[in-house]
Order: C-alpha cells, then structure tokens, then sequence
C-alpha cells in the first residue's frame, strides 16, 4: 500500500511538470488568501488560483479525492494539492518517513539541491528542491497531518527558484487552520 502510496507521488509530479511546460497564461502578481472550505489550511497565491478535483486510484481498489489549486505564471507554477488517505495506508510507519518517501520519490527525477525536516503547526513536514535535466526546478513542502498529505509546490525554470521572494513567500504562507 505505501508502494502505491509513493507511485501516486510520482504519476503526480510527473503529470504537474506537463502542465508546466505546457503553461504560457500570464497570471496577475495580485497575492489572493486561498483557504478552501473544509481545507484545513490557508496559503497565499500570486494569483486566484484554478482549482480542480480527481479521483485517484489507491491502495486496494479505494479511491481518494484529490483537490489540486494553482497559479500559473509564464516561467513559474504555483500549486497547493491535498488528499485523504485511509487510516491504514502508512499505518505503523513514522509520518516523516512517509515524508521522506515523497522526497526520495521526487528527487528521482533530477538532483536533489536541499532538503531539511520541519513542522507546520506541529504537524510534520519537509522541504526539498530538485533540479531536473531539463533545467527546472522544483520546490516542494510537504506536510502530513491525520492523514491528509499537503504538497505545497514550486515549479520553475532556471537554478535558484526555491530563493526567490515570490517562492518563499508562498511556501511560508502555508498553514495548518481548524477546517
């Protein structure tokens, strides 16, 4: 189950970096407060933000709903998603090593740049950059939280994008608020 668990992770990344490369709207710099109902958290975007829901294929012939929200600049996409999953997928395992697992499986694409263990709000969390091949970069903060798997993500063209005020301000703005 944790094996599927991280191969979404991958499907997803994957699928995000399409969008990306395949993304040319300008998008306003007007920084808008997204807090969905029923979210449980809040995070600023540099633009109102496009908001799409999935059905995903987990472990054992269950499906799980996905919301997805994002901004898309010309060179930069800004892209919060969550999703529930059942009690017993990660069961026993230590939510940061399921954080990890996210990490090791986006860092499969490219060359991992940073990475460093935090918490939002008390829940756990990690941040990493990785650079791609094709000279992309991703940020990416994930936060676990009863069992509900945030990814708070940058993608961008070009080294330093995880530096820039536009990122940093996003990923910081996130945080865990009662539902």
């Amino acid at each position: 189950m944790r094996r599927r668990f991280v191969g979404w992770c991958v499907g997803w990344l994957g699928m995000a970096a399409a969008l990306l490369f395949g993304s040319v709207g300008a998008g306003a710099q007007t920084w808008t407060e997204y807090r969905p109902a029923g979210g449980g958290f809040r995070v600023e975007m540099p633009g109102t933000p496009t908001v799409t829901t999935q059905n995903i294929d987990i472990a054992g012939d269950r499906v799980a709903r996905q919301i997805q929200a994002s901004v898309r600049l010309p060179k930069t996409d800004y892209t919060v998603v969550y999703m529930d999953y059942p009690p017993d997928i990660g069961h026993g395992v230590p939510p940061e090593k399921l954080l990890e697992r996210v990490r090791d499986s986006t860092a499969s694409h490219g060359e991992l740049r940073s990475d460093a263990a935090l918490a939002v709000n008390g829940a756990p969390a990690r941040e990493f950059a990785v650079a791609t091949g094709d000279n992309v970069t991703v940020v990416m903060r994930v936060v676990w939280f009863r069992n509900r798997l945030f990814r708070i993500t940058v993608f961008g063209f070009g080294p330093g994008v995880d530096a820039t005020p536009a990122a940093r301000r996003f990923l910081d703005s996130f945080a865990l608020v009662k539902p």
